[in-house]
């Protein structure tokens, strides 16, 4: 039930195997599951199909660089003579059901064999897709495991399909080369570099049409601008350019840094009211501390804002934005850098205290952090308010650890 007879069938009867995605960017690992299929079941022609409109997803970005995805494949699959590309999908202003997909094909190459090749964990769900019972009459399926699924699982969901829908499908299990597209648009965004993850014409063309920036410096400027009064602005923009220095000092990724920076006090000067409302908005988890303190919210508030206004998804960016304020344990050293450099950057002044902390920053970070963290202690002493106990584990974490 689950082995295939590679033996040529009819010589007149040409066998096509369609491969739909996003493919958001293309990938070796896309390519490797086609050559491997193609090989594998004496495939003629694989036609890769670039998803126009997805019937589910409603993330913007992939219909507004639809015709990126459709370029990137092409660049991909130009060197092997059994891919070839079809933007069947990509020229529709509707959404795409692949048994819609399947009919045009059919129309096109009416006289062939066709099969559909799909991941393992897309077989599980292919019952519930927009009229299922006639996906089954139109194509065959080859469901395509990477080594990272439970095979077993897989094996009886098959078994499913065939018994209740008269399925006919296919399972041939490939090396997993552990790549993703959602890897490729983070590194990408960051400035990481995603050599040896896609062929070298399509990261040539991420890097020409600047394709996943995640970050849109001047929309983020002109936010910062319209927030902030003009000297919390030029603090901001004085913490992004210190954690930058910092991350330079460290040998840290200094993009990373300079964004921490520009986010961290995106929201300091909203009112509370301001603050709850936006709290709401974004779904952004506050504490007890915090709820009854909601000006040293805003670092949560503003990873949150971060993340999804602006498509951040590095989590080490988010939680150096986020803890800024007052730390926590064991942080990260880009949380660490982030926090010290609110700290020091130029337009906090020019006294000896602040002279000699810049110095230890640059010599002992974890020695600059224990100095502003008992100082915002103290302050927040002064000003008889609250200090988020995780002020004090990060303190307490750091003194505990400075001799390691």
């Amino acid at each position: 039930m689950y082995s295939y007879n590679t033996q040529r069938e009819a010589s007149n009867i040409k066998k096509i195997a369609l491969y739909g995605g996003t493919f958001n960017p293309i990938h070796f690992g896309h390519l490797v599951v086609a050559e491997n299929v193609r090989a594998f079941f004496d495939i003629d022609e694989v036609i890769f199909i670039p998803t126009g409109i997805p019937p589910e997803k409603e993330d913007k970005s992939i219909i507004e660089n639809k015709l990126s995805r459709l370029e990137m494949v092409r660049l991909a699959t130009n060197d092997n003579p059994y891919f070839t590309v079809s933007d069947i999908e990509i020229k529709k202003t509707v959404k795409c059901y692949t048994r819609d997909t399947l009919i045009d094909i059919r129309k096109l190459f009416s006289d062939a064999k066709l099969f559909f090749i799909l991941g393992a964990d897309a077989i599980r769900n292919i019952s519930k897709w927009h009229n299922a019972e006639n996906i089954f009459t139109l194509c065959e399926f080859i469901a395509v495991s990477r080594g990272n699924y439970n095979n077993k699982t897989l094996l009886t969901d098959i078994e499913y399909l065939e018994d209740d829908f008269n399925a006919v499908i296919h399972f041939l299990e490939i090396p997993n080369i552990g790549i993703s597209s959602t890897d490729i648009r983070k590194k990408s965004s960051i400035g990481k570099t995603i050599k040896y993850l896609v062929p070298s014409s399509v990261e040539q063309y991420i890097e020409d049409n600047n394709l996943y920036a995640a970050l849109d410096y001047e929309h983020l400027d002109a936010i910062l601008r319209a927030n902030l009064s003009k000297d919390k602005y030029e603090h901001t923009i004085g913490t992004a350019n210190e954690a930058k220095s910092l991350a330079t000092h460290y040998d840290l990724d200094t993009t990373k840094a300079y964004i921490a920076g520009l986010f961290h006090d995106i929201t300091k000067e909203y009112n509370e009211e301001e603050i709850l409302a936006h709290c709401e908005k974004y779904s952004t988890k506050l504490d007890a501390v915090l709820r009854n303190n909601l000006p040293i919210a805003h670092g949560f508030l503003s990873a949150d804002i971060a993340k999804k206004d602006f498509s951040i998804e590095d989590e080490d960016i988010l939680n150096a934005i986020r803890y800024h304020t007052f730390g926590r344990a064991n942080m990260s050293m880009l949380e660490k850098i982030v926090f010290v450099a609110d700290c020091i950057e130029p337009t906090r002044g020019e006294n000896s205290w602040l002279q000699e902390l810049r110095a230890i920053a640059y010599e002992d970070i974890d020695k600059a952090m224990v100095i502003c963290l008992e100082f915002a202690l103290e302050k927040t002493k002064k000003r008889q308010q609250a200090y988020h106990p995780l002020g004090l584990e990060a303190l307490e974490y750091l003194k505990e650890n400075e001799n390691d």
